[in-house]
């Protein structure tokens, strides 16, 4: 089913909020470093003004995450891997491996506990 334009709206301002907090960004910050206003902002995050391509585009790479992060409802493994890329880009070998084995640590917990989310 699709989404509505709406619910589109509503995603992805909740998504862009959510990457503001995480980071400890104000509105006014986040508008700053972006270059738009804070009140345009604000009416994106509450899903009642749409984004141009070229500031969804700036955001995403301001936030080093994948447009379809932002957007879809249900990611792509495609995306996935995009978002781990980013992720472990700027990583040397040893902090690679460190998380590598992290993350099978936790795949492997995840799967021999049953756990389906």
């Amino acid at each position: 089913m699709n989404q509505s334009n709406a619910d589109i709206r509503k995603t992805i301002g909740a998504r862009i909020r959510r990457e503001r907090i995480k980071r400890g960004l104000t509105i006014e910050k986040l508008a700053e470093k972006l270059d738009i206003s804070p009140s345009f902002l604000g009416c994106v995050e509450r899903g009642e003004r749409s984004l141009s391509i070229e500031n969804l585009v700036h955001i995403s790479e301001f936030f080093s995450v994948t447009i379809d992060s932002l957007v879809k409802k249900i990611k792509s493994d495609s995306s996935r891997l995009e978002e781990m890329s980013l992720l472990i880009k700027e990583l040397d070998d040893n902090q690679y491996r460190t998380v590598y084995k992290i993350a099978q640590t936790a795949k492997d917990h995840l799967k021999n506990s049953g756990y389906n989310d």
